[in-house]
């Protein structure tokens, strides 16, 4: 990894550790867009932000992943090898765009979520609670008859409207993974394990963040040499020099 790639990947990584995962989330994504404020991550969609989540995790890590997961029916360890290039989302030409949806007598004009508005949501601790609130992110305005409609009010006290919405925004990501196909040899059963690119990644970065500070500690101990001049140092040659600098 260059040297400006794991200085500013690492810098990343320690304004957002004290964060909640969807800030940290942006403290990633601004990783693979530096010229993006962090201002306009925030409004950027999800599946956008997801897309720079991927990138960040091809850039630094590669393209596969492999790892274990219990299989949900019996608990046996499951070897998984994931391929991020073909999990990646890509965003839409149109996905900034304001969407039309008909329920009943009520003309709906909602969009696609945010990185701000999962924020929003993440404040509820209550899970019905964080939904309604994402979908009030979502829903700009409501029409009956011409008349503006109260969007809290509506989505309040008519469920259906909610649902619909919500069923919308789920048809719009269908290409954003929340979810991995397995089947287990042991007891034989398919099932499906919950995937999320943020919580996946930062749990990479933040493995990663650790092992390279503990490396960077070992050789300024042994040599004398500033963090700057070790991270300069390509991983192979950095493995070399705590080779040496072990005790016989």
């Amino acid at each position: 990894m260059p040297f400006a790639d794991a200085a500013g990947l690492l810098q990343a990584w320690e304004d957002a550790s004290p964060l909640p995962m969807p800030e940290r989330a942006l403290r990633l994504a601004a990783v693979a867009n530096e010229q993006a404020p962090l201002d306009d991550i925030t409004h950027w969609t999800v599946r956008r932000r997801d897309a720079a989540l991927f990138d960040v995790r091809l850039r630094h890590f590669g393209r596969f992943a492999d790892g274990l997961v219990p299989c949900p029916h019996c608990g046996e360890p499951l070897e998984m090898r994931l391929d991020l290039l073909q999990l990646r989302c890509a965003p839409h030409a149109d996905d900034e765009q304001p969407r039309q949806l008909q329920v009943g007598d009520v003309a709906i004009t909602w969009r696609l979520p945010t990185a701000a508005d999962l924020m929003v949501a993440a404040a509820e601790d209550d899970e019905r609670l964080a939904r309604a609130r994402l979908l009030a992110c979502c829903v700009a305005s409501a029409m009956r008859g011409g008349d503006a409609l109260d969007v809290q009010h509506v989505l309040a006290h008519e469920p259906v409207i909610g649902e619909r919405v919500a069923d919308a925004i789920a048809a719009e990501h269908g290409d954003v993974p929340t979810s991995l196909a397995i089947e287990c040899p042991a007891c034989g059963r398919a099932a499906e394990v919950p995937f999320a690119i943020e919580t996946f990644l930062w749990r990479e970065v933040d493995a990663w963040a650790r092992r390279t500070l503990q490396e960077v500690h070992a050789l300024a101990r042994a040599y004398g040499w500033s963090e700057h001049d070790i991270l300069a140092l390509s991983p192979a040659r950095r493995r070399l020099y705590l080779e040496m600098a072990a005790p016989a």
